[in-house]
This record gives C-alpha cells, structure tokens and sequence, in this order.
C-alpha cells in the first residue's frame, strides 16, 4: 500500500504467500513449507507469528 512501511509490506506479503500456499497444498504443512523453500519449523514459527491457524486434517 502506497506510504506503508517497508516491513509491514513485507510481513503482510509473507502472510499472503503462506496463506496462499497452505491453500493450494490442502493445508499440508510439509508440502506447504516445501513449496515456499522453507523449513518445517520455519513454517511454524511464521504461523504463530502471523496468527494464522491451519485446521488439523
């Protein structure tokens, strides 16, 4: 968004791209982490960072 901060651009873009990716692998966490070149445990903490929960399967 014009005049946004360059982290809170970021982070909302690595929100989306997490979002994004859960969805398209059904909220596959491995698949998901795999997808975004990322470790598991980095998916993780990028969850608990963004509040965002991914519904047990």
């Amino acid at each position: 968004m014009p005049g946004e901060p360059l982290k809170q651009t970021l982070m909302r873009a690595e929100r989306e791209a997490i979002k994004k990716a859960l969805a398209v692998c059904d909220g596959n966490r491995t698949r998901a982490a795999k997808r975004l070149g990322i470790a598991k445990s980095s998916l993780y903490e990028k969850l608990a960072r963004h509040s965002l929960e991914v519904p047990e399967a």
